[in-house]
């Protein structure tokens, strides 16, 4: 499994590589298709591929409640 992620990061840099140094596109498309290969057997394999989950949402907690209440009497009056 490690093996699996070191190559995947080689791909990684290496098709990062290849877009920075803007090589024929029809080359780009061949190191992503192994790329992506590479991301299927780690899937398969149950580990995460170490792409984001576009879908998946990050829930949180407030740590205080938004609740507003105003005493407009006692913050107005001038005497």
């Amino acid at each position: 499994m490690e093996e699996l992620q070191a190559q995947l990061t080689e791909q990684a840099a290496l098709v990062r590589n290849l877009k920075a140094q803007k090589v024929d596109k029809s080359k780009i498309e061949e190191q992503v298709a192994k790329l992506l290969e590479l991301k299927g057997k780690i899937s398969a394999l149950g580990g995460d591929s170490g792409s984001n989950k576009k879908g998946k949402q990050v829930q949180f907690t407030l740590k205080t409640p938004k609740v507003h209440s105003y005493n407009f009497d006692s913050y107005w009056s001038w005497g």
